[in-house]
């Protein structure tokens, strides 16, 4: 059975294919957007057990949002956390939650 968080999402994007989301390092079109957050998510199907979570530490908040589009997509509980949480609060999260994986654009 898919996704119906991740089908909600995939036909927003998929509804406004040439809008854009931008940082300092480019621009991604929503279709690309997309595109990457399914690639990504079925290797991360792959690699994260059912049930399990996944901690996310990005500077980009382009970069954030492709990889918690990526988890939706995989199935996965995605665990936003941010660097303007300070390191103690992202500490005192990943202590509680143990997420099986953190990923980072670092």
């Amino acid at each position: 059975m898919r996704n119906p968080l991740w089908q909600r999402l995939e036909q927003a994007l998929l509804a406004y294919p040439d809008s854009r989301v931008e940082d300092e390092q480019g621009a991604l079109t929503f279709e690309e957007l997309r595109n990457r957050a399914k690639s990504l998510g079925a290797i991360l199907a792959r690699r994260i057990p059912p049930g399990g979570c996944c901690g996310v530490l990005c500077k980009s908040e382009k970069n954030a949002g492709l990889l918690l589009l990526a988890l939706v997509c995989a199935g996965v509980t995605a665990v936003p956390l941010s660097v303007r949480y300070g390191k103690l609060h992202c500490q005192t999260i990943l202590q509680k939650v143990h997420p099986c994986m953190l990923l980072s654009d670092d």
